[in-house]
């Protein structure tokens, strides 16, 4: 959005403000001006006003569950846990099967680093909804953090823990997706825990399969980052499999690999061909110029291997890329399933008076 059409827009948002005050003055109790209001401060990013507005609708009507979970919600968003979960816990009390609050939770025990109960949660929202793919997505990153904490990542009952997920999410992979970004998220995520059990060869397959899907920029771009660092480090190919079979880049580097051939061989033919058909030594071919640039080109050809080479010889075992430890556990995934679904909808704020206007 351009900055003239941000402006215009809190404009807007400004004007309705006046316009659900002068409804309250009428009526201090009209609850649906109040839920606008906590829409456009929440829109304008003023939390504690929107906040302070569901306790305005909580005071006309304490067990208005809608108002609840917006709080909840705003709350979360401030960072403001503790009191999160307590909204929450006022929720349950009301409704112990509310979809959205279960959602939330799910999410407030993985910032409290309660996998199990993140899990859990996760777990009782297929229950009520067994085909929300994005709770899946969830379900399996709070079983990923759940066994990081408790069994590391160097035994087996990690490894049986991270093949437990990967075919609940192969058999979500097996369902036909109107889009792509979600079948993009559910590919990404398969390719990264193939990695975490080391099978490098199928975490490419699913890299792969991402990367030819229309997704998202962070999706591709992680992606590819590891990918060529699983090809790089631990596949750690010949240096013609690098350049010719390469899962990444894979044309750039062929047409890169035969101009550099070319231009090596006829380096290589050239002074020999000039002597054949310039036999009197018209033209004076200076060899050392042909010898470094050929040097330097066979250089740039066995480039992939020179990593390789010195990890071996000082004896280096090279871990992990760093993608993935800086990323994949906890920031990634949670980050990249909030873009996908940040939080389902409260159906009664966003069907607002105000909400329906802008939209």
């Amino acid at each position: 959005m351009n900055m003239w059409k941000r402006n215009k827009l809190i404009r807007r948002y400004k004007e309705a403000l006046e316009a659900f005050n002068k409804a309250l003055q009428i009526n201090p109790k009209y609850i649906e001006a109040i839920n606008n209001k906590v829409y456009v401060y929440e829109k304008l990013g003023e939390y504690n006003n929107a906040l302070k507005q569901c306790d305005e609708i909580l005071g006309i009507d304490d067990k208005n569950l809608s108002a609840l979970m917006y709080k909840a919600k705003l709350q979360f968003n401030v960072s403001d846990i503790a009191n999160t979960s307590k909204t929450l816990d006022n929720i349950f009390v009301l409704n112990k099967a509310y979809y959205e609050a279960w959602f939330l939770y799910g999410k407030v025990q993985i910032e409290e680093k309660r996998y199990p109960n993140a899990k859990n949660s996760f777990s009782k929202l297929l229950e009520l909804n067994p085909d929300d793919t994005s709770i899946h997505l969830w379900h399996a990153y709070a079983d990923y953090l759940s066994t990081e904490f408790a069994h590391g990542n160097s035994n087996s009952k990690y490894s049986e823990s991270i093949s437990s997920i990967i075919r609940n999410l192969e058999r979500i992979n097996e369902i036909p997706f109107k889009d792509n970004n979600t079948k993009s998220y559910i590919l990404y995520f398969l390719g990264c825990f193939y990695f975490k059990i080391g099978d490098y060869y199928s975490s490419i397959e699913y890299l792969k399969k991402c990367l030819n899907l229309k997704c998202k920029p962070n999706i591709k771009i992680n992606a590819k980052y590891l990918l060529g660092d699983i090809w790089n480090f631990q596949i750690k190919p010949r240096w013609w499999r690098w350049w010719l079979v390469s899962p990444i880049y894979k044309w750039t580097k062929r047409i890169v690999f035969v101009s550099i051939s070319i231009i090596s061989a006829i380096l290589l033919v050239g002074p020999s061909i000039v002597s054949k058909f310039f036999p009197n030594d018209t033209i004076n071919i200076e060899p050392i110029p042909f010898v470094i640039i050929i040097s330097i080109l066979f250089f740039i050809i066995l480039t992939p291997n020179i990593q390789k080479i010195k990890a071996k010889d000082i004896e280096i075992d090279l871990p992990p890329p760093a993608f993935m430890d800086s990323l994949f556990p906890p920031a990634l995934m949670g980050s990249i399933i909030s873009e996908y679904k940040v939080m389902p909808e409260t159906s009664n704020y966003k069907k607002g008076i105000f909400s329906r206007r802008l939209n």
